[in-house]
C-alpha cells in the first residue's frame, strides 16, 4: 500500500483501498466494485477453492478407509477376551453399550421415516455406532457371557464362530464410518443408502448370534 501511494500521484486513499494485487502494479484501480470489477474471479467459481474442498473430502475418505482396514484387522486377528471375575457385570456393561447403539439406530430410523431427526443427529449417531462396534470384539463379549448369564441373549455360536463375528463387527464399523463421512458433508440426499447399510449390518449380526425373544 505504501509503495502504491508514493508511485501514484493524486490517487485517493479510497481508490487505493479498492485496488487488487494486479492494479497495485499497474497503478490504476478498477471502476467497478467487487471481485469482478477488480478483474478477479467470483469466489464460487474459484478453482482453488474447489480444489481445497476436494482435497478435504479426499482426506476424510482416506481417514475413514484407514479406520475400516484397522477395524477389519482387529476383527479377524483377535481372540475372545477371557472371562472376568464377574461375568454378570460384564453382561450388564455390554447391554448398556448395546442400548446406546439401539438409541442411535432409532435416530437413523426417524430420519429414514421423516420423523424429525436431523443430519447432524444422524452424524452423531453414526459416531456412536462405530464407537460401540469397535468394542464388540475388543472387550464387550468376553468368554463365559452367553445365554444364561445375567440377561445375556448372546448365543454360544458367537464364540465358536469368532472370526465370523469379527467380520460382522468390522462391517458394522465400516458402514457407520461411511455414514458419518456422508453426514459430515451435510448432503441429506446421499445419506439414505449408508443409513440402510448400517441398519442391515446390525440386523445381520443379530440374526446369527442373538437369541430371538419369545
Amino acid at each position: 500500500m505504501a509503495e502504491a501511494g508514493r508511485g501514484g500521484a493524486g490517487a485517493s486513499s479510497e481508490g487505493r483501498l479498492h485496488q487488487g494485487p494486479e492494479n497495485h502494479k499497474s497503478g490504476s484501480a478498477g471502476s467497478g466494485g467487487g471481485r469482478e470489477g477488480m478483474g478477479l474471479m467470483p469466489a464460487s467459481r474459484c478453482p482453488f477453492r474447489r480444489l481445497r474442498a476436494a482435497r478435504s473430502a479426499l482426506a476424510l475418505r482416506a481417514l475413514v478407509s484407514f479406520g475400516l482396514v484397522l477395524m477389519l484387522a482387529v476383527g479377524l486377528c483377535s481372540e475372545p477376551v477371557a472371562a472376568g471375575d464377574d461375568p454378570i457385570q460384564a453382561v450388564a456393561d455390554r447391554q448398556a453399550e448395546m442400548d446406546r447403539m439401539a438409541k442411535a439406530m432409532q435416530v437413523i430410523g426417524r430420519f429414514l421415516k421423516n420423523e424429525g431427526a436431523t443430519v447432524a443427529e444422524v452424524g452423531v449417531s453414526a459416531g456412536t455406532i462405530r464407537a460401540v462396534a469397535v468394542r464388540l470384539v475388543s472387550d464387550l463379549f468376553p468368554e463365559g457371557t452367553e445365554i444364561g448369564v445375567g440377561g445375556s441373549a448372546a448365543r454360544p455360536e458367537l464364540w465358536r464362530q469368532w472370526d465370523v463375528f469379527g467380520q460382522y463387527a468390522a462391517n458394522l464399523s465400516a458402514t457407520a464410518g461411511r455414514l458419518a463421512a456422508v453426514a459430515a458433508t451435510g448432503d441429506a440426499g446421499a445419506m439414505r443408502a449408508p443409513m440402510i447399510a448400517v441398519v442391515r449390518a446390525c440386523g445381520a449380526c443379530h440374526e446369527l448370534f442373538r437369541q430371538k425373544k419369545p
